[in-house]
């Protein structure tokens, strides 16, 4: 008997090394992110363009930002580049805390013919939620009027 208990403890516990993510990263639906003349946006890297643009996984104008998990979207706050928290919890939602931490590199800049600069960026999304971490490859944008404030 001792046995089995030790075996079926320890293949419990080796499956959960290997269980699947515990949340859904959603796309952001048109009106749930932000407008503004500077931007963070990012994609899934495998992300396909669906009436000419690709739905974002998170949205940012520095001085908020939003991201779908498990279909709820979470405003957050930027706390330092490219990282962000939600900001202040309703306190009757009781909702888990969510973190962004994004690893992005600038892989071209360009100014169009209207005085934007875009670059164009790639890295990792790693989103933490309910004390778990999913993280996902990414592309994305940052645009900003050139004489728009950095």
């Amino acid at each position: 008997m001792k046995t089995f208990v030790a075996v079926s403890l320890w293949a419990a516990l080796a499956s959960g090394a290997h269980a699947a993510p515990a949340f859904t990263i959603d796309d952001l639906s048109p009106g749930e992110g932000i407008a503004s003349e500077c931007y963070v946006v990012l994609w899934r890297s495998s992300a396909k363009t669906q009436n000419g643009v690709r739905p974002a996984v998170l949205e940012s104008d520095g001085e908020r930002a939003y991201v779908k998990v498990d279909g709820e979207v979470y405003p957050l706050r930027p706390v330092g580049q490219y990282t962000y928290e939600s900001a202040a919890l309703r306190s009757q939602d009781q909702l888990p805390a969510v973190k962004v931490a994004a690893q992005l590199k600038t892989i071209r800049t360009d100014i169009t013919d209207e005085g934007v600069e875009v670059r164009d960026l790639k890295g990792e999304m790693q989103v933490t939620y309910g004390g778990r971490h999913q993280t996902i490859k990414v592309l994305g944008e940052y645009a900003c009027v050139a004489s728009a404030p950095q």
